[in-house]
């Protein structure tokens, strides 16, 4: 309670302070956010803790080069990384398959998707996407499993009218790193013909070997990615739309470097054994949406089709010279529709989703020689795998005077068939494993209108999610001398989020402020195997400790999460954002028990960014600094503790990061910025992160429209 005391006092504080700088109460142009509540409103109206960045903030300003990396700002967010190109954003203190990615409104989460980080969020191209609408917390009533954390819905960009008039145009873009060479490019092509517009485009990224503070050379961090997507519309009338979509991404050669002999260590870390584990990647989408309003009782529909594939090839050759290979291929059709209705009892939202899974999974096992030695009955997961996920929702919306209050519910139905597999720690084959499991799952919360310029809320959430397929069937080495095997008897997990918060929003000065509680229960968590011969002892793999799922985490995470923003003028603005995090889960020290709570594994230290912005006055010219500082950790998780390989004994040390950009536009169509990070040229690594992050370097961008 100390800890949140303090917390909340400093979050009060900053609070006051930016808003003794407000002056006259005047609304700005409010920002727009779909994702919270499945339909249009401004983010200072919904009750819900929400981010909205925009492609230019992204692209232009903070010269992404990862999807998460467009979410560096937004308080209660962490992006972590295993390896260069794994990518994983920690949300209120989880992430993984508790954090649910969208594309267009479809699901990027499946069934073979990992608990802890991993890099399917780096498998979508930024440089498609229009906006980004982060969404923390439980939202699990309106789009089902997985959407606990958090949930980000990226929506890309089709082509627009241009101003000039033209009916086709272009866009090319270049991105410089000096960090890792990195050179990033892509092309885009659209127009309109008839009743028709369409946007094509192309993106090609070559990284080099990274170097990280105080100039250390990081030896197999090279890889490249490819991306490309087509985006076609036919406007059936001024009400009525169908869209046409395509997406393919491909990441070739992405070394795991931590768990090899090439891993560089940190603060006391130690370096892998293996003698290389890249990892090559696949994901395609494609999808058919007919959007229609004023269909009677109905407001507006969404219907949408969609298959999405993902596929994953990794090798792992050890220290004498053997390796073994793992292969899955994902294939998820999906159906949805969507729809909204302005009615008498107040604003309903309702659907249905239904998406199955087809799986794919093999591997093999090669001598030094390189000479298969062995034929897998299954790769990363159990082969020969289907997965099904059915959910309808309704939730109303209704305004009483000053008071709007937003209830709903969803009841989720899933299906989980395992064709086949091994269970490694048994030797015991799995044929036909069959489960299913249904819940219910709801979400009740209330704003007040204070004035036109004050909000309150206050709101409590149900988040759910069903066991994977890789819940069930997952194996390999996970964490540091960690193996996982098969956990048939693992159930679904529950969350239920208390989240009370204020928004503010004048006309130079808008700010908002959250406090949240998430009450676990039947988490699943990796467990020690007992040893037949030793119950007190856990079992051991090949040297490695052998781990499994239970339904045994309880516990909870509770946080403050705070941002502002003042604008001195025209042309002088700042902004801050701070982030306090704290949990305690029951766990496992070591030990085949659980006799200890601890915190939850790689916490969010505590964190805080502190930015001033300058625009001149006919916006050709901007510049900005950024001060962002983060805490130590050495509040560890007992298996954090275990994990040798990336977080140092006694936690990850804090750090300061210090950048400055700055931008020109001669023109409309053209736009350079030119981006100092980490001035100070600090050597340091993100909390769970596998390899440290970038050195002092200059990136450059260019961004052309014709």
């Amino acid at each position: 309670m100390k800890r949140l005391r303090m917390a909340c006092t400093t979050a009060v504080t900053l609070l006051s302070t930016l808003l003794a700088m407000a002056d006259t109460p005047v609304m700005t142009l409010p920002t727009i956010t779909v994702t919270a509540t499945d339909r249009a409103r401004a983010q200072f109206d919904v009750p819900y803790s929400t981010s909205v960045v925009d492609n230019t903030r992204a692209t232009n300003e903070l010269q992404t080069k990862s999807l998460p990396d467009a979410l560096r700002y937004e308080p209660g967010v962490m992006i972590q990384q295993t390896g260069v190109g794994q990518y994983s954003p920690f949300i209120r203190g989880l992430t993984g398959y508790r954090t649910l990615l969208m594309i267009d409104g479809i699901r990027v989460n499946n069934s073979t998707m990992r608990n802890g980080p991993n890099q399917y969020w780096g498998t979508v191209d930024p440089l498609m996407v229009d906006s980004y609408e982060l969404v923390r917390g439980p939202t699990s009533a309106l789009y089902g499993s997985d959407a606990v954390g958090g949930m980000l819905n990226v929506k890309t960009q089709s082509w627009q009218p241009r101003e000039d008039g033209k009916a086709w145009g272009g866009r090319a873009y270049y991105r410089y790193g000096q960090a890792d060479n990195s050179n990033i490019g892509r092309l885009e092509f659209g127009g309109k013909a008839g009743d028709w517009d369409m946007l094509f485009g192309g993106s090609g990224k070559a990284f080099n070997n990274l170097t990280t503070g105080n100039g250390q050379n990081n030896p197999h961090t090279d890889y490249d990615q490819e991306s490309m997507s087509s985006k076609i519309r036919y406007h059936i009338n001024d009400k009525d739309l169908l869209t046409f979509v395509y997406q393919y991404d491909t990441q070739n050669d992405a070394w795991l470097t931590q768990s090899t002999i090439f891993g560089i260590p940190f603060e006391g870390t130690q370096v892998g054994t293996n003698l290389a584990r890249p990892l090559n990647q696949r994901r395609q989408l494609g999808y058919a949406r007919y959007e229609g309003s004023h269909l009677g009782f109905v407001d507006s529909l969404a219907v949408t089709v969609s298959v999405q594939q993902m596929a994953e090839d990794e090798r792992v050759t050890s220290a004498d010279r053997t390796s073994e290979t793992y292969h899955f291929h994902n294939k998820t059709t999906g159906f949805q529709a969507r729809a909204n209705s302005e009615t008498v009892v107040g604003l309903l939202d309702y659907g249905v989703e239904y998406y199955h899974d087809d799986i794919d999974s093999n591997g093999n096992r090669y001598n030094a020689q390189g000479t298969v030695i062995q034929v897998k009955r299954q790769g990363t997961v159990a082969d020969n795998s289907t997965y099904d996920q059915v959910g309808l929702y309704l939730q109303d919306t209704y305004q009483i005077g000053d008071f709007e209050l937003t209830g709903g519910g969803r009841y989720n139905y899933v299906n989980v068939h395992l064709g086949q597999g091994t269970d490694s720690s048994t030797n015991r084959n799995i044929n036909d494993f069959n489960s299913d499991w249904n819940n219910g799952v709801g979400n009740g919360r209330i704003l007040y209108h204070l004035d036109k310029e004050w909000n309150v809320y206050a709101g409590v959430a149900q988040g759910w999610r069903a066991p994977s397929v890789y819940d069930l069937s997952g194996q390999g080495l996970k964490r540091s001398e960690e193996a996982q095997v098969y956990s048939l008897n693992v159930k679904p997990e529950n969350f239920i989020t208390y989240e009370a918060g204020v928004k503010t929003q004048y006309r130079d000065f808008d700010a908002s402020a959250a406090y949240y509680y998430n009450d676990i229960d039947n988490m699943i968590v990796r467990a020690p195997v007992p040893n037949p011969a030793n119950p007190t002892q856990a079992l051991k793999f090949g040297g490695n400790t052998v781990v499994e799922g239970r339904n045994s985490g309880k516990g909870h995470i509770q946080g403050v999460e705070l941002t502002g923003r003042y604008h001195f003028d025209a042309n002088w603005a700042t902004f801050a954002n701070f982030t306090w995090t704290d949990s305690g889960i029951l766990d496992y020290p070591g030990t085949t028990q659980q006799t200890a709570t601890a915190p939850v594994t790689r916490m969010i230290p505590i964190n805080g960014t502190f930015g001033l912005r300058w625009n001149a006055t006919d916006r050709q010219f901007w510049a900005e600094s950024t001060v962002t500082a983060v805490a130590a950790q050495n509040r560890l998780s007992f298996s954090d503790q275990r994990d040798i390989l990336r977080i140092p004994p006694g936690g990850t040390p804090g750090y300061t990061l210090l950048a400055l950009r700055g931008g020109w536009n001669p023109f409309k169509d053209l736009r350079t910025t030119v981006g100092l990070e980490n001035l100070l040229d600090e050597k340091y690594r993100v909390h769970g992160s596998g390899i440290n992050g970038p050195g002092r370097q200059v990136v450059m961008t260019v961004d052309y429209r014709f």
